[in-house]
């Protein structure tokens, strides 16, 4: 047999494209562009280029030299209430220069009368003695002298600083309220008024001016052994009997221990009303609205008592 016979396809026809003399000149004339390169031209075209991504820098530390604040510390404690309590008006004192001229002249050192065993509500009480605080410190008598009120406890000391303001005495620099004892004051509680010429307390006696009778008037007479012999001598002898009212001033020897030692001159006796029924002498019905008339006055004859002996 023959071999077989390999049949080569015919030849293609070619394809006859008609270009005008314009496209070859053009095509002749565009730059040679490769695929790669023409997709990295499109892209680099239609995005902007992308920042690379940065991290947020810290502060810098503070130099040496510099103190940062204080943290504040967390609120443990309740808010003030907006009837914050008042601030005690400073106290004149021996440094004071109304005390070194002589213009304060002394000091009354006075417990809130009507309070305690005599039968007064504390409300009704302490608005009768700023009245008559008020009027005392800008009536007719002279600007001389001032006026601390001393109540035993500090929960009534903090009762009477919340009704200061309303009567204007939150600022006065004639008059102060304190805590305390009057009979034992050497803890400080008439230490500020040590450079007056004059200093005076308040006593509420009894109606006989003798030892017998509330808290203060016993610890007075303690105080002072001799007191009630000098009562009697200074007020009209041993039958002195004090009216409702009333104010009696006793003048302490050179002498006496409690003048020396707590530069007390005088004790001033008052005599205030009374309201409780298990006492002597209460005021019938139980008539509060007398009651304080009467306790008004009795401050009234107390200053006018202290503003006698004022030098």
């Amino acid at each position: 047999r023959s071999p077989p016979v390999a049949i080569a396809p015919p030849p293609a026809a070619p394809v006859a494209m008609a270009f005008s003399p314009s496209d070859a000149s053009a095509a002749a004339a565009a730059p040679e562009v490769s695929l790669p390169a023409a997709a990295a031209s499109l892209s680099a075209a239609a995005l902007p280029p992308t920042p690379p991504p940065t991290l947020a820098a810290a502060p810098p530390p503070p130099p040496p030299s510099a103190t940062l604040p204080p943290p504040t510390p967390p609120q443990t404690t309740r808010p003030p209430a907006p009837h914050a309590q008042p601030t005690m008006a400073p106290a004149p004192s021996a440094a004071h220069p109304s005390v070194r001229d002589g213009r304060l002249g002394g000091m009354l050192a006075f417990p809130l009368l009507g309070s305690g065993d005599t039968g007064f509500e504390f409300g009704p009480a302490a608005e009768t003695a700023l009245a008559e605080v008020v009027r005392f410190l800008t009536g007719e008598l002279p600007a001389r002298g001032a006026l601390r009120l001393v109540v035993p406890s500090a929960e009534e000391l903090q009762r009477l600083q919340r009704m200061l303001p309303s009567h204007g005495l939150d600022l006065q620099p004639r008059f102060t309220v304190a805590a305390g004892s009057l009979a034992r004051p050497a803890g400080g509680l008439l230490a500020l008024a040590r450079g007056a010429a004059m200093l005076a307390i308040a006593n509420p006696a009894n109606h006989r001016l003798n030892r017998k009778g509330g808290e203060l008037n016993k610890a007075l007479h303690a105080s002072v052994p001799e007191l009630e012999k000098l009562s009697a001598a200074q007020c009209g002898g041993g039958g002195c009997v004090a009216k409702v009212g009333g104010a009696y001033s006793v003048e302490l020897p050179a002498s006496c221990r409690f003048r020396l030692e707590e530069g007390v001159q005088w004790i001033i006796h008052v005599r205030p009303p009374n309201m409780n029924p298990l006492r002597p002498d209460c005021l019938e019905g139980g008539d509060s609205e007398r009651g304080c008339a009467l306790l008004a006055d009795t401050y009234r004859a107390l200053f006018a008592a202290f503003s006698a002996r004022l030098p």
